[in-house]
């Protein structure tokens, strides 16, 4: 053998031992743009408390059906037992044509609605003065809530504190 078969087959397992190595980063390559991919797609779903670990949920085939069991009576409002006003409006043509309508059947709703609440506004008089002994003093009453005057003379009143500060008191 001469020299340059020796570095022809040299350059050979040269060039084969390379190919082995591209091999392997190539591998190494799509199995870390997987990954990428994976993690991007972990990174839009819904976040942290309200998303369940995929090891958490449960199998479709062992899933609850939503709602009552099969056969289970209805819930609904009940009719309630007094009617402050009633209202029928007939159907006297087609809403869209004018022209005229067959076979009509009255369709029965009852609509309850919370009445307009109208601010209930009380003009409350004081007295301030001085006594000889204590200085200034003032009379109260126990809807006061302070005893600002001038620009700030209009108050809310307890109840209306109470809704806004979410307590309920009851006065």
């Amino acid at each position: 053998m001469g020299a340059s078969q020796v570095t022809i087959k040299t350059l050979l397992q040269r060039i084969a031992v390379l190919e082995q190595t591209i091999s392997t980063l190539q591998d190494a390559n799509r199995s870390l743009r997987a990954q990428l991919a994976q993690q991007r797609r972990t990174s839009a779903r819904q976040a942290g408390p309200f998303r369940r670990r995929d090891s958490k949920k449960v199998p479709q085939d062992q899933q609850k059906r939503p709602g009552q069991k099969p056969g289970h009576p209805g819930t609904n409002r009940p009719v309630p037992e007094h009617i402050d006003q009633e209202i029928e409006k007939p159907l006297d043509g087609c809403p869209k044509c004018g022209g005229p309508v067959s076979e009509c059947h009255p369709v029965e709703q009852f609509i309850e609605e919370i009445p307009p609440v109208h601010p209930r506004v009380v003009r409350l008089i004081t007295w301030e003065g001085l006594c000889p002994h204590c200085g200034e003093v003032h009379s109260t009453h126990p809807l006061q809530t302070s005893r600002a005057r001038h620009a700030a003379k209009v108050q809310l009143g307890p109840r209306a504190l109470a809704i806004v500060c979410g307590n309920s008191v009851r006065i």
